[in-house]
């Protein structure tokens, strides 16, 4: 999970009607409270290969057929297949995003 502030310059915003800074990599409440994560998909990958040593099969489900199913929407999503979503991010061997593809067309090139 991150916020809307992820990978922006921003150090503040809102979230759940309530307003939340930017400390490290979390977004906190004016409590101290963490809401949730402002690093990036691709940095959230790295950690997953660096941290439990997936392999990269083992990210790709992680990092799609998983999330998909939890959501409850691996009719249409998490695979690359016939009949599916074109919601495409490209990862290069070093685990940088290359590319993306919302709906089908590419929306950002590096």
């Amino acid at each position: 999970d991150n916020l809307s502030l992820a990978g922006t310059a921003s150090s503040s915003g809102t979230f759940g009607h309530g307003e939340v800074d930017v400390s490290g990599a979390a977004a906190v409440r004016p409590d101290g409270t963490i809401v949730c994560s402002v690093a990036t998909f691709d940095q959230h990958a790295r950690n997953l290969r660096t941290w439990l040593g997936l392999s990269w099969p083992e990210l790709f489900a992680a990092t799609s057929a998983t999330p998909a199913r939890v959501a409850g929407v691996e009719s249409r999503k998490g695979r690359i297949a016939p009949g599916y979503d074109a919601d495409l991010v490209a990862l290069d061997e070093a685990g940088i995003v290359p590319f993306t593809v919302p709906r089908g067309e590419v929306a950002f090139r590096r």
